[in-house]
């Protein structure tokens, strides 16, 4: 809608500057015109020459009607912007706040092409009245300043044609000094009589051409007198009245759609006043609202972190009151395992050299009676080396199968601790992992708990805040009318 009025305002400015432009520049050529054929008409010196260009019709522009035409598209612009300024208005919908600002968006609009036409239409005819009154003056003048030129001009052609004939009768009448009084007399008329009668046979055709010429420049001067003044005044005249009757019609419409628009403008002033006070009721009643809603808010949020903070302490206090108990308790369960390997290590240590004492004394008992047998039997020296090698070879084995064992006993329990090592640390580390999870989730749901209430206090401030400018919106509305 605003497109389209922009352009319409656009083409009748266009218009306006237009038809102002093309009435100056033929308005400068016709005043050119103008002084190059009263110049012409000026240097003639013919009796018979026509003057009818220094006439006072010839001064009036025959571009008089150009102001008329502008004020007209003026007045066209106008009309035509209040009539789209008012089409857009939908009386039906005047209780709807937005339809009727939209409708006012659109009513100013109009007015504004309305009011721009009506300037350039106005401001360009008085200017253009302005350019008719200097061309007029300037042709005024041309005509003021040429007319006694021309006068002198035919008067000093008459004069000097007087003179000469006169000069003729006097020289005549030197000849008849010496004659009488009668004869002079006579002689006088007689000869005069000639010439008088060639003066009135000069006079008469200048008479009848300066009565004709008058009554022609009168014929002219009463036609243009009609054509230019007359019957476009009458024009004029019967268009303004036309313009004046229709004008008279539009704004009497124009009343009617006023005071029916100032009923609605009255009747939705109190409906906005009622809404205006309703609605500073309601937002009293919301901003109680929001403001019990806030500190029931604020109150629930500080109860909630002080519970929250309490529960966390109360969790911490649980989660390592249960870590201390039961890593003591898997301490005390790892000392005792620790005291019963040691208890069995040493059991075994002394049952082992029990074993290996009682080995020994046996090899040694062994080896007395190898001896004792060697010297009971009689062996050789080489037999006994032979079997004491063996017996030796045999105390060998046994005490490295003595060594293995030993070995093997202090590799099982190695692998024994590393398993309860790597189990402990396990169970620590889940423990660990367990305990911050649940602290991390517990800290994630606090957060969003608290997201949650801010974006919803967010809201509830966001629509005090549209309320409350709504309210300052219509109390403007309803002071400044």
């Amino acid at each position: 809608m605003l497109n389209a009025i922009e352009i319409n305002n656009w083409f009748f400015i266009n218009i306006v500057r237009i038809i102002f432009i093309l009435g100056l520049s033929i308005e400068i050529v016709l005043i050119v015109n103008y002084y190059r054929e009263t110049g012409k008409k000026a240097k003639q010196k013919n009796e018979n020459r026509d003057l009818s260009i220094f006439s006072k019709g010839n001064i009036r522009s025959p571009l008089h009607f150009i102001p008329t035409l502008l004020t007209a598209i003026g007045i066209l612009g106008t009309f035509w912007g209040i009539s789209q300024g008012l089409k857009g208005i939908a009386l039906e919908n005047i209780n709807d706040t937005d339809a009727l600002l939209n409708n006012s968006t659109e009513l100013l609009a109009g007015m504004k092409t309305a009011f721009q036409t009506s300037l350039w239409g106005l401001g360009g005819a008085s200017l253009f009245i302005f350019i008719l009154a200097i061309s007029e003056t300037l042709k005024r003048i041309r005509r003021n300043n040429l007319i006694p030129k021309i006068r002198q001009n035919s008067d000093q052609n008459t004069t000097q044609a007087l003179i000469n004939q006169l000069g003729n009768v006097v020289e005549k009448m030197e000849g008849l000094a010496t004659l009488n009084a009668k004869n002079i007399g006579e002689e006088v008329a007689t000869a005069l009589k000639p010439i008088f009668g060639e003066i009135q046979n000069d006079l008469n055709p200048q008479r009848q051409t300066i009565e004709n010429q008058r009554q022609e420049l009168l014929k002219t001067l009463i036609g243009e007198l009609k054509n230019e003044v007359i019957e476009p005044v009458v024009t004029r005249l019967d268009e303004s009245a036309e313009m004046t009757r229709e004008a008279s019609h539009a704004v009497k419409e124009l009343r009617e759609q006023l005071a029916g628009m100032e009923a609605q403008r009255t009747a939705a002033s109190d409906m906005m006043g009622n809404a205006s006070d309703n609605l500073n009721g309601t937002l009293t009643n919301i901003d109680s609202m929001l403001q019990n809603t806030r500190q029931t808010a604020q109150q629930e949020l500080e109860n909630f972190r002080l519970n929250y903070q309490e529960s966390l302490n109360q969790f911490f206090e649980q989660q390592n009151n249960l870590l201390e108990e039961t890593l003591g308790k898997q301490r005390e369960g790892l000392e005792e395992v620790v005291k019963e390997l040691q208890r069995v290590f040493q059991e075994d240590a002394k049952n082992m050299t029990e074993q290996v004492i009682e080995s020994m004394n046996t090899i040694q008992t062994t080896t007395k009676a190898v001896s004792d047998l060697a010297n009971t039997t009689g062996l050789t020296s080489a037999e006994r080396l032979a079997q004491i090698q063996e017996i030796a070879r045999t105390l060998g084995n046994e005490s490295k199968q003595i060594n293995q064992a030993y070995q093997n006993l202090i590799y099982n329990f190695n692998q024994g601790l590393e398993t309860w090592n790597e189990n402990l640390t396990q169970y620590f580390e889940q423990a660990n992992e367990t305990y911050q999870q649940g602290r991390q989730e517990s800290e994630q749901a606090a957060a969003e708990v608290c997201n949650q209430l801010n974006q919803t206090s967010q809201g509830l401030m966001s629509v005090a805040n549209y309320l409350v400018a709504t309210a300052e919106d219509l109390n403007n509305s309803n002071s400044n009318r």
